[in-house]
């Protein structure tokens, strides 16, 4: 007859059977609005690449791990553009309580951004998927290293990024190698305050005019959800007049405006000959309802 097992062993039992798998990169995270100008309070500012792998890793990884750590993420995008873009990303390291830099790549904008954060004093957490990437002068400081060949290598490293985030913001001077914890003096030649506070505005209009076009494709993107993003679909298999009398009388009839149906033509890339018939379409329409009246 088999041995009764304890509920003390019972609990043991319950308590070491191992969680399932989860995936390399973890569940698709909704990535953070970039900080524009200044970062806020209490913000990790990531100096990274940008593009694929990157911006996944940023997304999956980076992104839950700040947050993980009660920080706010940011991340400059289209760096060094003309004008402006320098001086915002000078003000969100500053303003960054915290920094992250990606060292893989080698990538010169990052250790651009590295040397500024590092000009000032700022504590920042590094990471890499190899020494390798890191140049002699940084080896000897704290590198979170991560290997891709690790199938739970996101999960492992998001962990220990969070784990130096908290351990920096208990202990920023640690974090802040000896040579940079002394405060210096501005090197720079003095600059009259009036053109300082023109400069200024004009770094601030030239990034409003660059937020423009972002602006302007998320009314877009409103105005397709409004009207009806089948509307939209269909408008793109119009191929000929009779498929193009079909798409029109169909959503015409159903209440959709020639404005918004021109719009959606346009969004579908139409081709133009088509879209002028959909216009000829709608003033014979309006001729014959005028004639029943």
């Amino acid at each position: 007859m088999p041995e009764r097992t304890s509920k003390k062993n019972s609990k043991k039992k319950v308590a070491s059977k191992k969680a399932p798998a989860k995936k390399r990169l973890g569940p698709r995270q909704p990535r953070a609005k970039s900080a524009t100008l200044a970062a806020p309070p209490d913000t990790c500012f990531v100096m990274m690449p940008f593009g694929d792998p990157f911006d996944l890793y940023y997304e999956r990884v980076y992104l839950p791990a700040i947050e993980a750590a009660n920080l706010a993420p940011a991340r400059a995008d289209d760096l060094f553009r003309p004008s402006g873009i320098v001086g915002d990303l000078w003000e969100m390291i500053q303003a960054a309580k915290v920094l992250l830099a990606e060292l893989t790549t080698k990538n010169a904008n990052v250790f651009y951004e590295l040397g500024l954060a590092h000009a000032i004093g700022k504590p920042v957490v590094l990471v890499s998927e190899t020494m390798n990437d890191v140049p002699f002068d940084l080896q000897p400081l704290r590198i979170i290293l991560y290997s891709k060949s690790d199938p739970n290598w996101g999960e492992k490293l998001a962990a220990d990024v969070t784990a130096a985030l908290r351990e920096t913001l208990a202990t920023p001077v640690e974090a802040v190698p000896m040579i940079f914890r002394t405060r210096v003096q501005s090197q720079g030649p003095e600059q009259d305050a009036t053109e300082a506070r023109l400069e200024l505005l004009e770094r601030k209009l030239d990034l409003l005019q660059r937020h423009a076009p972002h602006a302007a494709s998320t009314r877009r993107e409103d105005r397709v959800k409004s009207i009806g993003i089948k509307v939209v679909i269909e408008a793109r298999r119009v191929v000929d007049e009779s498929t193009l009398k079909n798409w029109f009388f169909r959503w015409y009839r159903q209440g959709v405006k020639i404005n918004d149906l021109s719009f959606a033509a346009e969004m579908a890339q139409m081709n133009q000959t088509l879209q002028r018939k959909m216009v000829d379409l709608f003033m014979e329409t309006k001729r014959e309802e005028l004639l029943q009246t």
